[in-house]
């Protein structure tokens, strides 16, 4: 599976349009808005490297781990929350203040909606 972002038109910032990435469901396909509201999956036996599934949370996250687990993974997860602030935090960000408390209160589990 591959990260689940789409592309949206936005035109709340004034000014031109632009198209703005938005977390999908890779069970449901449905756009996850709240990242409290969704999560991302991955096997704790795979390391570094590997493509995470991310899930609305409720039955598309119990859905995805069932199909994991079935095929031997040892799941591992976390909200989305927590997987933008980290995201965030290894982009560059952390050279800024805001980006470096950002980072922390992420991997802390923190993080203020």
């Amino acid at each position: 599976m591959a990260i689940g972002v789409d592309f949206k038109k936005r035109s709340d910032r004034g000014g031109s349009d632009i198209w703005a990435p938005v977390a999908m469901c890779d069970v449901c396909g449905s756009e996850i808005s709240d990242g409290r509201a969704g999560v991302y999956l991955y096997d704790q036996k795979l390391g570094a490297f590997q493509v995470p599934t991310i899930a609305c949370k409720g039955s598309c996250h119990e859905k995805a781990e069932r199909e994991m687990k079935a095929k031997g993974a040892s799941v591992g997860w976390m909200e989305m929350y927590a997987f933008v602030g980290m995201l965030k935090g290894n982009v560059m960000l952390k050279s800024t203040p805001a980006g470096k408390k950002l980072a922390d209160e992420a991997e802390s589990g923190e993080l203020e909606s």
